[in-house]
């Protein structure tokens, strides 16, 4: 029984993340383009209500599970934080964020 429990949580971990958004986030400083590596990553809902906190991992990368919609997000880096604006839409493919 505690093997058959163990299965499902593990299978329901694993859906979830294969169906959540994969971001990397670049700077830009106007001539290059360096990763944002092991930075920390807050999301806020419409209500400014944090709902998300993780790093990013050495090319920039994080994947963030939340329901679709339009998230304010911010990304600590080079001792500032840069505010963009993330679109969760569930799809697959890699979105890059530029800071500037």
């Amino acid at each position: 029984m505690k093997r058959i429990v163990l299965l499902v949580l593990c299978l329901v971990t694993f859906v979830g993340i294969a169906h959540a958004d994969q971001f990397q986030f670049l700077y830009w400083n106007g001539q290059k383009t360096y990763y944002v590596s092991y930075s920390n990553v807050r999301v806020y809902n419409a209500n400014n209500e944090w709902i998300f906190n993780g790093y990013t991992d050495q090319y920039g990368g994080i994947t963030i599970n939340l329901s679709n919609g339009n998230y304010n997000c911010y990304v600590y880096y080079r001792e500032k934080w840069w505010y963009v604006r993330l679109g969760i839409d569930g799809r697959r493919e890699l979105k890059t964020i530029y800071l500037r």
